[in-house]
């Protein structure tokens, strides 16, 4: 009896050191240099697992590939949606800066215009008033002419012959001319040839 036993146990011993050790570590290792070399070794376990009925049950498998589909297909609508409003957030930020451009544009252009305006009136405002001057100074002149003209020659030619040549000359070409001829008549003859030499430059 004890000899069939420690048999027993001798050829148990014997195939679990010789066969089922030596088995489980050449499985053991051929599943970690697999795993190594990106075999997904325990996603084809799982597989052959759910082929098994009853044991499909207890291991935990991957969603059928309908369900992983509607996840997708539902995971890419979402990314189109966020991409497409992301896109139309731009588009709406950057049609307001082209109208905040064009306002700006608008603006520069009408000031523009208004500087313009501004400077044709100013130009104006100073022609009318240089012919304004103008025109007074000529009035002053003409009724000065005429205060001399009225004078006698012999009292007009002194006090014409103390002012300075372009004076006397701008005072006498307002008077006519047989005036003048009286006046530098009574003029000394070098200061009255001066007079006539400035008469001849004045416009």
């Amino acid at each position: 009896m004890e000899n069939t036993e420690e048999k027993y146990h001798t050829r148990l011993e014997w195939f679990f050191y010789m066969i089922l050790l030596p088995l489980l570590f050449t499985a053991i290792l051929t599943g970690i240099l697999l795993q190594f070399l990106g075999y997904d070794l325990k996603g084809k376990l799982f597989e052959w697992g759910n082929t098994i009925p009853y044991v499909e049950k207890a291991i935990p498998g991957d969603p059928p590939p309908s369900e992983i589909k509607q996840v997708e297909q539902s995971s890419g609508t979402a990314k189109a949606e966020e991409t497409s409003k992301q896109l139309q957030e731009m588009k709406q930020k950057l049609q307001e800066e082209m109208n905040k451009q064009a306002s700006l544009k608008e603006e520069v252009a009408e000031k523009d215009q208004k500087i313009k305006e501004l400077q044709q009136q100013v130009a104006q405002l100073q022609q009318k008033t240089t012919e304004q001057q103008t025109e007074q100074k000529q009035k002053a002149q003409r009724e000065t002419s005429g205060v001399y003209a009225s004078m006698s020659a012999g009292k007009a030619a002194p006090i014409i012959a103390e002012m300075p040549l372009e004076q006397a000359a701008s005072l006498m070409k307002g008077m006519k001319q047989d005036q003048r001829g009286e006046i530098l008549a009574k003029m000394e003859p070098d200061l009255a040839a001066k007079i006539t030499s400035e008469l001849l430059k004045t416009p």
